[in-house]
C-alpha cells in the first residue's frame, strides 16, 4: 500500500492508494536461509498464471484494516486484477474466460463488503484495460479484459470486459447475481445419452 499525503497548505484530506492481488499462507521452514519460511498451498482454492491465490477475503480484510489503522481515509484501488491463462489470437468477436469474470465478481463484492463496513472508498480501477508489458513478466502473461493479438495489434473485448461494463451499468446491482464458477464449469457434465438396445427377434428352431 502506498500512502499519498496532501500538502498542508490544502484542505484535501490524505488519501490512500493501493494495490491488491494476492496473499501466501506460510510455515516454518529452516532450510529457507533466508526467509525461514516457506509457502503452503491451499487445497481447493483457485491460482492465476502467476501462481497467485485467489483470496477476495483478504481485500475486504485490508480495506478495514486501513480504515481502523488510519482513520479511514479515503481510498481509491488503483490496481486489482489477475492473469489466466488467454490464447495468443481470437477467433471471432469476444473471448470467453469465465476465472476472470470470476474473480472481479468476487473481488467487486468484497469491496462491497468492506464499504458496508464503513470503508470510505471513492474508486477502483480493474487491472488492465489491455493485455500489456508486464514490468517483471513481458508477454508472457495476460492481465487485461481486452485481448492483444500482439503480433497484429488486434483488439477483443473478453467476456470479462463485457461483465465489467454490465456491473458499472447496474450500478453494482449484478454482483447480487451469483455467477457459476469456473470449477463447477468444468466439473460440470455432459448428459449422458443411453444406448438403445434393440431386442432380438426369437428364432426359429428348425426340426431336423
Amino acid at each position: 500500500m502506498r500512502s499519498l499525503r496532501a500538502p498542508r497548505h490544502c484542505e484535501r484530506p490524505p488519501v490512500a492508494e493501493f494495490y491488491e492481488n494476492l496473499r501466501s499462507v506460510v510455515r516454518n521452514d529452516p532450510s529457507n536461509w533466508l526467509l525461514q519460511a516457506s509457502r503452503v498451498k491451499q487445497k481447493g482454492a483457485v491460482y492465476t498464471e502467476t501462481d497467485w491465490e485467489v483470496y477476495p477475503q483478504g481485500l475486504t480484510d485490508t480495506l478495514v484494516w486501513v480504515k481502523e489503522r488510519y482513520g479511514n481515509p479515503p481510498v481509491y484501488i488503483t490496481e486489482n486484477g489477475a492473469a489466466f491463462a488467454d490464447p495468443p489470437k481470437v477467433r471471432g468477436a469476444t473471448l470467453d474466460d469465465p476465472k476472470r469474470v470470476a474473480y472481479y465478481h468476487s473481488h467487486l463484492r468484497a469491496v462491497h463488503a468492506a464499504r458496508e463496513k464503513g470503508c470510505d472508498i471513492r474508486g477502483y480501477f480493474a487491472w488492465s484495460v489491455l493485455d500489456n508489458l508486464e514490468w517483471s513478466l513481458g508477454f508472457s502473461k495476460r492481465f487485461g479484459i481486452v485481448h492483444v493479438d500482439f503480433a497484429t495489434q488486434k483488439r477483443t473485448p473478453k467476456a470479462s470486459a463485457r461483465f465489467y461494463s454490465q456491473v458499472i451499468a447496474s450500478g453494482g446491482t449484478l454482483l447480487d447475481t451469483p455467477i457459476e464458477g469456473p470449477k463447477k464449469r468444468a466439473k460440470a457434465a455432459k448428459p449422458r445419452t443411453k444406448a438403445r438396445s434393440t431386442p432380438r427377434k426369437p428364432g426359429r428352431s428348425r426340426r431336423g
